[in-house]
């Protein structure tokens, strides 16, 4: 009879128990949206073109990885495009280029200096893909090398 009671106490605890995890990762992802929307009102004044960057939700699947390497992202990512629209030339560029920045969770690269301290960036129809992991270093360097020499 004990069992029987535990196993019910166990079975009603449960969905509160996903309830809390839900909430928890429902709160991270707010924080998300709401960074990047404040990026994207950043980028706007100091470029004049919008452009979102956000990422990916399928690959930074833990609360862990969206409340750290993917906000790294958005912080990076609004940093760079800004300083490259002190420049005329860069800011015309990025205007006619890039329309959105979306990054990707990507574990299986390297983070050697050959292998661009696990940083891998394309730019394709004004999408810009950026495949980092929470071992990548260098984010910001990376961007900024690659948009430079890919604007």
């Amino acid at each position: 009879m004990k069992y029987l009671v535990a196993a019910i106490v166990a079975v009603s605890l449960a969905p509160g128990l996903a309830a809390a995890q839900t909430v928890k990762d429902k709160k991270a992802w707010d924080a998300v949206n709401e960074a990047s929307k404040k990026a994207a009102e950043t980028i706007k004044g100091k470029c004049g073109v919008e452009i979102s960057i956000m990422p990916d939700k399928k690959s930074w699947d833990s609360v862990e990885s969206v409340e750290g390497p993917a906000l790294w992202c958005i912080s990076e990512g609004e940093s760079v495009i800004s300083y490259l629209c002190d420049d005329a030339d860069y800011k015309a560029a990025i205007a006619k280029s890039l329309k959105k920045v979306r990054c990707v969770n990507d574990t299986t690269l390297a983070t050697t200096s050959a292998e661009k301290y696990g940083n891998k960036l394309a730019l394709k129809a004004g999408v810009l893909e950026w495949r980092y992991n929470k071992n990548s270093a260098n984010l910001g360097d990376n961007l900024r090398d690659f948009l430079k020499s890919g604007l």
